[in-house]
């Protein structure tokens, strides 16, 4: 007998992602070959219409439906021709990508609200599978759970490798705010183990192995590839090498560089003005920036009134400062609500996320002439480029995402 998908999924655990993995390949790949499920991701990840609808999603800050999405692909004429069972899953790929790239940075669905919305699609599209009745029913009654590929139920950590080199975190990546929060973690406190980047908008099968939804995702593997834990949300990267540390995946102990009465060698004086959340967070800034050990010395100096800065020097961070300034108030003029109203939590997630998109582009040469000019005047007089940004970032952030109009604007 013919069973109706959409009650079985209802009725099961899955989440989206999980939902369109195991439709693929347990009831579409026994009809359609492995090629054409392919094509058919390749379609949708490539339409225009698609991407339209994203843009429009994120702007208006509006989160699309089942049907919005089957609209988009019935626009595409290849879909036109095709069966229903391969327009559920165009769908179910457009709903993915959809809280992939526009839902981890607005948050306009939560997980389980899209996951039921985009269940519909098998109804509309009278998507029915030959089961038994007795299978159909241990199927509702018992809810599906994916497992990763290899569980067989046992400890895996018994079959891990010793070498230690072999583990790695994978990061994945996507120009968002919170993601570029928990790079400011990393930075202040860099992870013990090599880091691998995942570009999520290029990156599919990847994404798809390890069911990422939510940014940022930091995932433990081993050296075959394997989970083995994840960090999902901004985590304190002390608390991810204390993780691996206990567990063995790594030889070197956490440094708690936060603690500053735990840094031997550094004068009482100085481990005071080191405890100022700003200041500290302008010498976590000047090392990440890197450089000669003279440089990275002199601009430690300047930040800690050890040595006082030539008037040369004044003037020249003041240009630098008015020119990374002028970029954060261009972006910031862009997003700024035209009521002047700050209390829309989506207004504030858009302004962040353009805000950190900047953020990251000037410190590539490629952004503009200017960019690399300044940064390497900045270099050779001992001004910390990525100190400065780090200010203005901050600055950009108060006024156009929390509307704080008396942000003191002098330098």
């Amino acid at each position: 007998m013919q069973y109706p998908l959409y009650e079985f999924y209802l009725k099961s655990d899955l989440s989206l992602e999980e939902i369109q993995k195991h439709y693929t390949e347990h009831f579409y790949l026994k009809t359609h070959g492995r090629d054409k499920a392919e094509k058919v991701l390749a379609k949708v990840s490539a339409s225009s219409k698609m991407n339209e609808l994203f843009e429009t999603s994120l702007r208006r800050r509006v989160a699309p439906n089942y049907i919005d999405f089957s609209s988009v692909i019935n626009g595409i004429m290849w879909f036109m021709f095709q069966s229903n069972s391969t327009q559920a899953l165009a769908v179910l790929s457009a709903a993915t990508a959809w809280n992939r790239k526009v839902n981890c940075i607005a948050n306009l669905k939560s997980d389980k609200d899209l996951r039921d919305d985009t269940i519909k699609i098998f109804k509309k599209f009278s998507v029915y599978e030959d089961m038994t009745q007795k299978e159909f029913e241990d199927m509702t009654q018992h809810p599906v759970r994916m497992k990763n590929e290899g569980d067989d139920g046992h400890n895996y950590k018994s079959h891990l490798k010793t070498d230690v080199g072999s583990y790695h975190i994978l990061n994945f990546y996507l120009a968002c705010y919170h993601w570029h929060k928990q790079e400011d973690e990393i930075k202040r406190c860099p992870l013990s183990l090599p880091v691998q980047l995942i570009d999520v908008d290029k990156e599919d099968d990847i994404v798809d192995k390890y069911q990422v939804v939510n940014l940022p995702t930091l995932v433990l593997v081993d050296g075959h590839g394997k989970e083995l834990h994840r960090w999902v949300g901004v985590t304190p990267t002390l608390e991810i090498n204390q993780y691996l540390y206990d567990n063995g995946y790594t030889k070197q102990k956490p440094n708690k560089m936060n603690d500053i009465d735990s840094i031997p060698g550094l004068p009482p004086a100085i481990k005071e003005k080191l405890k100022d959340p700003q200041i500290m967070d302008q010498f976590v800034a000047i090392l990440a920036e890197g450089g000669s050990e003279a440089q990275v010395k002199e601009k430690i100096d300047y930040l800690l009134g050890l040595k006082k800065k030539p008037d040369s020097t004044r003037d020249m961070e003041r240009k630098i400062r008015s020119y990374i300034r002028r970029q954060f108030d261009i972006v910031g003029g862009e997003v700024l609500p035209e009521d002047g109203r700050y209390d829309d939590i989506l207004t504030k997630m858009y302004a962040a996320k353009r805000l950190s998109q900047l953020n990251n582009e000037l410190d590539d040469n490629k952004y503009s002439p200017e960019v690399a000019k300044y940064k390497e005047m900045a270099s050779k007089n001992g001004i910390s480029w990525y100190g400065i940004k780090f200010e203005e970032m901050k600055r950009a952030l108060s006024i156009y995402r929390d509307g704080k109009s008396d942000y003191d604007d002098n330098f």
